[in-house]
């Protein structure tokens, strides 16, 4: 099946994003880092901080607390608000990727915090654990997915109006409208259901 009828046939533009999100989020512990070291070391030239041994802690702490605490609250901030909020990380939004539910529809609070927590497995060995699964996975999902019940998605392929508030597949999946020639017909979901038997 090609990308253009599989919307989830990314899994090489998935590992980049992995990757660049770990390096904008890295990069940003390192600068923070660095400017938390100059401010130190400018402090205790100017005696405003104790010198001597105390500037080895002071160091300590003012790199290992940047460099460690921006990745992980810059994780959680990308991986759920900005995510619940647009429907992509920083480095979705770069390389046109979407988080979606099963009807188009950007996912909840508790499907980001899922899928944020579930990174835990999906990380493990590098991020073969999450690629193991994406390849495994009729549509490509990682484990965070499976568990969220999330899809990630060409951007292209979720309509703008589709962009409605989480919850909404509730109404897409119960809606109906009048067809011409006066049935009723439900409203297409973005990835259908797999027939009995097929691997969700």
């Amino acid at each position: 099946m090609s990308e253009q009828q599989d919307p989830t046939r990314l899994v090489g533009r998935r590992c980049a994003q992995f990757v660049l999100d770990r390096l904008i989020l890295t990069a940003g512990g390192f600068v923070l880092a660095a400017a938390s070291a100059a401010c130190i070391v400018l402090a205790v030239h100017t005696g405003v901080l104790r010198g001597g041994h105390h500037l080895a802690l002071w160091l300590a702490y003012g790199i290992l607390l940047p460099f460690i605490g921006v990745p992980l609250l810059g994780g959680l901030a990308n991986e759920v608000w900005l995510l619940r909020r647009k429907g992509a990380t920083m480095a979705m939004r770069v390389l046109r990727l979407r988080v979606v539910d099963r009807y188009g529809v950007r996912p909840t609070l508790g499907a980001c915090l899922l899928r944020w927590v579930a990174w835990v497995v999906d990380g493990a060995l590098f991020g073969l654990v999450g690629l193991a699964c994406m390849l495994a996975t009729r549509h490509h999902q990682r484990l965070g997915d499976l568990v969220a019940r999330t899809y990630v998605v060409r951007a292209e392929a979720v309509a703008p109006e589709a962009d409605a508030e989480p919850g909404a597949e509730a109404g897409h999946e119960g809606a109906e409208h009048e067809g011409g020639d006066g049935a009723t017909a439900a409203a297409a979901p973005l990835l259908p259901e797999p027939a009995p038997g097929q691997e969700r």
